[in-house]
């Protein structure tokens, strides 16, 4: 379904947008189950937009809805995780010249306490060259939000609010 705008002369005009459910957590309260609006086409690379490059992306308050279909304005620094299903997340399979191997990304199943004391477990899985696979290495790159799966849910953590991170 589009989400639609209004011009400012009333003459409604379309931008259409994918409606995407996720579980949010937000400091000192339940998780909330929103809608989030992506692009059918994104920005940095081919294929439809995916939550984590809007979570990655330059915008500081991203566009939700709750469960009433009521707007909501996601301070994005502010968001501890948010839970998505694992196909929201996947890309394409295709391999680019120069690109390593397959066989050259990591795996690694890790256990991240958030500052507030949740705990996410979940397979970090990336692809970094050679003098640079060990974790650590992953968790100093400049993406804020640190991808986990867990079965078929995706979830995207802020690095900033992760207190420690425990290989499993």
């Amino acid at each position: 379904m589009p989400f639609l705008f209004a011009s400012p002369a009333g003459n409604p005009y379309c931008v259409p947008k994918r409606q995407v459910t996720a579980e949010v957590i937000l400091p000192g309260q339940h998780p909330l189950t929103v809608k989030l609006f992506l692009n059918e086409c994104a920005e940095t690379h081919g294929g439809r937009e995916r939550p984590s490059d809007v979570l990655n992306g330059p915008i500081a308050f991203i566009p939700a809805t709750d469960h009433l279909g009521k707007l909501i304005l996601l301070q994005r620094d502010s968001v501890l995780a948010v839970s998505v299903a694992a196909v929201e997340e996947s890309q394409a399979d295709f391999t680019l010249p120069g690109e390593p191997a397959p066989n050259d990304v990591k795996s690694v199943q890790v256990e991240v306490v958030l500052e507030e004391g949740t705990t996410i477990r979940g397979i970090a899985t990336y692809l970094m060259p050679e003098p640079q696979r060990r974790l650590q290495d992953f968790l100093n790159t400049a993406d804020r939000f640190l991808a986990l799966r867990e079965d078929s849910i995706m979830h995207l953590v802020n690095k900033r609010r992760i207190a420690q991170v425990r290989p499993a």
